[in-house]
């Protein structure tokens, strides 16, 4: 406990958000993307590197929104644990749309 304060809280914060890429994204994300997973439960998504850059970039938005952060020394995008890319695509195709949901933790 700190002085002159009372004791921590914590509370957990919850957001749903429905990720649903436009038709074009959707088709690179099937067809010029390659997943390769990672042995900690994380996945790598590469993009096929002839593709435009304003679709590449639009693409790498989507794939951000999931959760995906840039790796500089692998030149991917590093999709967090718990992102099965089999079950993603497969989810996108069927409904066009993917939702994530995510729990923070928050001290107060």
């Amino acid at each position: 406990m700190l002085q002159g304060r009372g004791p921590l809280r914590f509370t957990m914060a919850s957001f749903k958000r429905t990720i649903a890429p436009d038709p074009e994204v959707l088709a690179v994300i099937v067809t010029c993307t390659e997943f390769n997973r990672l042995q900690d439960g994380r996945a790598q998504a590469r993009l096929d590197r002839r593709l435009e850059p304003p679709l590449a970039e639009r693409t790498e938005k989507v794939l951000s929104d999931l959760g995906g952060q840039w790796d500089r020394s692998a030149r991917c995008i590093v999709l967090p644990e718990g992102i099965d890319p089999e079950r993603l695509v497969e989810q996108l195709l069927n409904e066009g749309s993917v939702t994530v949901t995510a729990s923070i933790a928050l001290t107060v």
